[in-house]
């Protein structure tokens, strides 16, 4: 932080000096309490709608009465409790190069949380190998924040980004990738090129895998949707939802059929807004209310900078997109300095009974400052720099 030198006597302004002088503060103000999280100066304009209350909350006399754990006088922002450093759930001791993923607890078994998360393959890799080299490891912890400890590979390469859940008593797991490439594993000890989008793929692959139990075997599911970052949700009725590459699908089980219920859900960055969407995390709140977590990031060097988007519907058909961004890269411990991050990805909600969020899983890239990587969120995959983990955060929900 600068120092500021006090002036021993005071300094006379015309009324036109102060005003400027005082605006430059406010705005000073709210810039420096955006970078440090904090999010409590905004927009005081009332409601005339839950949807003016970003659908996590009730419009109740002009006034947003937010629902935990959002706050903010549209409810726009997620509220995380200070957790011990460094808040890892899996890749960072052991250290391996982790990449998000989500827990689910075992409700009819073992009562433990079981993780379904990414994890590069090979020795001293990168996630500049995502494309060719990426696992889902299967992992266990007592609480949903973990640490998780290493079972065993779940789906071998090339399965990336994966999403687990539970139908009528069958474990899935939708991901990117195929789970079945021929292409053998490198080591990436001393440095190694980026290998690309890697090695055929198999007959028998599938972009959704199941099993009897967490502990697998998991089988390839056929006639699955074939598309970029699935996110699926389990409606109260059944009814599977799924958004996937920016479309929205449903279908009576994960078996199928399949069918197309709204495309192109996101509209493509514009001024002067900037922001890419990616890796969506879709859910129905307890209310009935749809909801979309996202990545944002944009394609300019630093101090241009994107974390987060939410998107929400009343109905599934409709959807609003917020200009707010629900959290930033900034994340408080309680035993240790406050960190940035360069960025904070595949974000993944973990719900308690009631469907209140209680967790927030991200792929994290501690690299700080990105100013090498170009725009921060490549930092995860600069040769030098890719090493990352998968972060848990508590949220604020009392």
């Amino acid at each position: 932080q600068a120092s500021h030198q006090r002036h021993s006597t005071p300094i006379k302004m015309a009324p036109r000096q102060q005003l400027l002088l005082l605006c430059w503060c406010v705005v000073t103000l709210v810039r420096c309490l955006a970078v440090h999280g904090q999010h409590n100066i905004e927009s005081t304009a009332g409601c005339t709608s839950d949807l003016d209350c970003s659908a996590n909350g009730d419009c109740i006399g002009g006034t947003c009465k937010c629902d935990a754990p959002w706050s903010g006088s549209a409810c726009q922002y997620l509220m995380f409790k200070p957790a011990p450093y460094p808040s890892a759930a899996y890749g960072f001791s052991p250290n391996v190069t982790s990449w998000g993923g989500n827990p689910i607890l075992d409700v009819h078994g073992d009562g433990k949380f079981h993780l379904f998360v990414t994890e590069m393959a090979g020795e001293d890799c990168g996630l500049h190998v995502w494309q060719s080299q990426s696992q889902v490891v299967h992992a266990m912890a007592d609480s949903a924040g973990g640490p998780y400890v290493r079972q065993v590979v779940a789906l071998p390469h090339e399965a990336h980004n994966p999403q687990a859940f539970v139908y009528k008593d069958s474990w899935y797991i939708a991901h990117i990738g195929t789970a079945d490439s021929t292409r053998a594993v490198s080591n990436c000890t001393g440095g190694k090129p980026s290998l690309g989008m890697g090695g055929k793929a198999s007959s028998g692959g599938s972009t959704l895998h199941k099993a009897p139990g967490p502990h697998g075997p998991w089988t390839p599911v056929p006639n699955a949707v074939h598309c970029n970052n699935p996110s699926p949700f389990v409606a109260p009725n059944g009814t599977l939802f799924l958004v996937c590459t920016w479309s929205l699908w449903s279908a009576p089980s994960p078996e199928g059929p399949w069918s197309t219920v709204v495309e192109n859900l996101h509209p493509s960055p514009s001024p002067p807004d900037k922001r890419h969407w990616e890796d969506p995390f879709l859910w129905i709140d307890g209310k009935g209310r749809w909801h979309i977590l996202s990545h944002t990031y944009v394609m300019e060097d630093w101090p241009a900078y994107s974390i987060s988007g939410h998107g929400f519907s009343a109905d599934g058909l409709t959807w609003h997109w917020s200009s707010f961004e629900p959290y930033n890269g900034t994340v408080a411990f309680i035993d240790h300095a406050k960190q940035q991050f360069s960025t904070l990805e595949r974000p993944k909600l973990v719900f308690d009974a009631q469907g209140v969020p209680q967790y927030l899983l991200n792929g994290a890239s501690s690299v700080w400052p990105c100013s090498p990587c170009g725009h921060c969120s490549h930092c995860k995959v600069t040769q030098g720099y890719d090493w990352t983990y998968t972060l848990a955060r508590p949220l604020l929900t009392t």
